[in-house]
């Protein structure tokens, strides 16, 4: 017999914050970079504006240069989801090691601070 409760389990492990900022990107077998937007960010994944007809499981490179940086940060990224009701696609973070890791949380800081 239903009680009228529903548990939901959270979708996702990290917590995405909100941000706005312009980025590049290419697709890993292509050297040319795009503009588009990240709209979201966590240490994990983002959410990347862009109606450039990726698929799911495509790799991509992400470039991130923060205020004050240097040098861009490149993540290299799998598309995880291509309906996002904001029309941009979801992307996984790949290889991140602990030096990696790091610099993403880094990157999230400066992001979120400016």
């Amino acid at each position: 017999m239903a009680l009228g409760r529903a548990t939901m389990a959270p979708r996702r492990r990290h917590l995405r914050q909100p941000v706005l900022v312009e980025i590049r990107w290419r697709r890993s077998d292509a050297s040319d970079l795009e503009p588009a937007t990240i709209s979201e960010i966590s240490e994990a994944g983002a959410l990347l504006l862009t109606d450039a007809g990726l698929t799911l499981g495509e790799e991509i490179i992400i470039e991130i240069t923060t205020p004050g940086g240097a040098r861009p940060l490149e993540l290299t990224s799998i598309v995880r989801n291509t309906r996002h009701p904001e029309g941009g696609v979801g992307v996984e973070f790949m290889r991140r090691n602990s030096g990696g890791l790091t610099r993403i949380r880094e990157v999230i800081r400066r992001l979120v601070d400016q």
